[in-house]
């Protein structure tokens, strides 16, 4: 996987920084600020060169960025096993996590 999900980014994170960061660690090939309607929805996305330079930024944690500490992960594209495997594990599997309990 080339490509790493940024999250926790700070509002004030732009894309410059994700690249004069990030890519001390490879060559950069994307890389975006995710926002809404103009603003910062707290997350992006880098694209690496190789899958081998976006190995390298991952095991090179914490990473800090505008002072907050920015969670990094190989991204999943949607629908994939991994991701599934991810978000069931995160909210305690089917229903586990909002869901109306039992009585």
């Amino acid at each position: 996987v080339r490509k790493l999900f940024l999250g926790g980014l700070s509002p004030g994170v732009t894309k410059d920084m994700l690249l004069a960061h990030f890519g001390q660690f490879g060559t950069i090939t994307d890389a975006v600020v995710m926002e809404q309607d103009g603003k910062p929805r707290g997350f992006g996305f880098v694209t690496y060169d190789s899958a081998e330079m976006a190995n390298t930024a991952c095991r090179f944690s914490p990473h800090t960025l505008d002072g907050k500490v920015v969670d990094v992960k190989k991204a999943e594209p949607k629908g994939s096993p991994g991701l599934q495997q991810q978000q069931m594990g995160m909210y305690g599997g089917y229903g586990g996590y909002g869901g109306k309990g039992m009585g």
